[in-house]
């Protein structure tokens, strides 16, 4: 009997159509449409769409993915699998925040979308519809994502193409799967310490969203760093360091500020700005205010995800060292220990 595949449609190209005289793409396709444009869908499974959001991904934010998840959670028994159609631009944050939230799942969820929309030429949209789907069907009981003939992990995933059809990439894990005459399932053959363990879903859905992320970059001064810190809408900061972790220390811009953050009680996590490697406190002098003023590290997290993990980290409550303890502590597969 062929297993039953839900789709929630939140928007993105792939659901896009022309508008303004063709010039500009904006939201529009429906449900029947998916059907109508991709038949082979109803031969691999038993297909239902619903539409939960008509949004450019762009203007997607956490209070949409604690929607999108309650819808999730209503289906979640109907369904053998489930695929989220979902624009390019924020997927690797909203497949994150699906991944923290769940902690675990014993189903497949797996985000897609495409760079063209689904009713033009040329679209690579049917593809990986196609390929999510079967995958939905068949694939690792975690939430991933689907892209270019490729299956991810979805906290390991980011978008590094706006043109290519290869649009993501999951530089610090291997990938779950590839797609080409046959699929390869590499997710059978992950060690122990790299699978994310089945279950039923925990259904955290809490973030809190009052997070800055901000880059290092020469010339970044305390003028505009410290205000940011000191506002009340402020709950904690990502910090994208150089390399794998260093900062500049021949003026006190971050030295201060990472003092101002301990004293304020609001945590500071650092990320690498580079997509390959991790942070690694202990290699270098200019390591050393970060390493002593308590920033979180982000290991080899990549930037989604370490921002959403915060998010989701101070929605559930926790600060302080149950904060450090849930940062730093692989919870889905998300980093390597």
């Amino acid at each position: 009997m062929k297993k039953r595949i839900l789709i929630l449609h939140t928007g993105g190209t792939i659901g896009m159509i022309s508008a303004n005289g063709n010039r500009f793409l904006k939201p529009g396709l429906t449900g029947r449409h998916f059907i109508e444009i991709v038949p082979e869908l109803n031969q691999l499974a038993r297909v239902k769409t619903q539409v939960i959001a008509q949004l450019d991904s762009s203007n997607v934010l956490p209070h949409h993915w604690v929607r999108w998840l309650k819808s999730l959670k209503e289906s979640y028994d109907d369904y053998d699998g489930f695929v989220i159609t979902h624009g390019t631009d924020t997927m690797a944050y909203s497949a994150s925040a699906f991944s923290f939230a769940l902690g675990r799942t014993n189903k497949p969820v797996i985000f897609t979308g495409s760079q063209r929309p689904l009713g033009h030429l040329r679209t690579d949209g049917p593809e990986n519809l196609i390929n999510a789907v079967s995958l939905a069907c068949d694939g690792p009981p975690e939430v991933s994502l689907c892209f270019g003939n490729q299956l991810l992990r979805a906290n390991r995933s980011t978008k590094f193409s706006a043109s290519d059809f290869v649009a993501f990439e999951s530089f610090n894990f291997p990938p779950l799967a590839k797609m080409g005459v046959e699929v390869e399932p590499f997710w059978q053959s992950l060690g122990k310490s790299q699978r994310v363990r089945p279950g039923r879903p925990r259904w955290l859905c809490d973030f809190d969203s009052r997070v800055f992320s901000m880059k290092v970059f020469p010339g970044l001064s305390k003028e505009m760093l410290i205000p940011v810190i000191e506002s009340p809408q402020c709950h904690g900061l990502v910090i994208e360091a150089y390399g794998s972790g260093t900062v500049p220390t021949r003026d006190s811009t971050m030295t201060e500020a990472l003092i101002l953050a301990k004293r304020l009680s609001k945590p500071v996590v650092v990320v690498s700005q580079c997509p390959h490697g991790r942070i690694d406190l202990d290699v270098y002098e200019t390591s050393l205010p970060v390493r002593k003023y308590g920033a979180l590290s982000a290991g080899d997290m990549t930037r989604e995800a370490s921002v959403v993990k915060l998010m989701h980290g101070l929605g559930l409550g926790l600060r302080g060292s149950a904060l450090a303890k849930y940062f730093t502590s692989n919870r889905c597969g998300e980093r390597s220990n």
